[in-house]
């Protein structure tokens, strides 16, 4: 019994020291209302573009940031700092991860 209660501590506690990848939310109709507040041009297309590089860039090398994990007036610095990381080049791109975050941040 006492060596079942040490594996699981053990278990435990590794599990704590990896990060969890945050939920993304879905791209719908209301994100997209919220992305026109901001940018009048933007489409449901454009947001799930950006969740999708979300989804197969961002994660490439660390686990999905949170949406809540910053603000919206900070998602537009930190994904034009993080795209040289990820090297895109295409700022199409850029900008589709940046309205996805900040419209889902809203």
């Amino acid at each position: 019994m006492r060596q079942l209660a040490g594996v699981v501590l053990a278990g435990l506690a590794l599990s704590a020291c990896f990060p969890r990848s945050a939920a993304l939310p879905a791209v719908d109709a209301a994100m997209a209302e919220r992305a026109r507040l901001t940018w009048p041009d933007a489409s449901r297309a454009q947001l799930q573009r950006g969740h999708d590089l979300v989804v197969t860039t961002c994660n490439a090398c660390h686990q999905t940031p949170a949406i809540d994990a910053q603000s919206t007036e900070a998602w537009p610095h930190t994904v034009e700092r993080m795209s040289r990381y990820a090297k895109l080049k295409n700022p199409a791109d850029v900008e589709a991860i940046t309205r996805y975050y900040v419209a889902a941040a809203r």
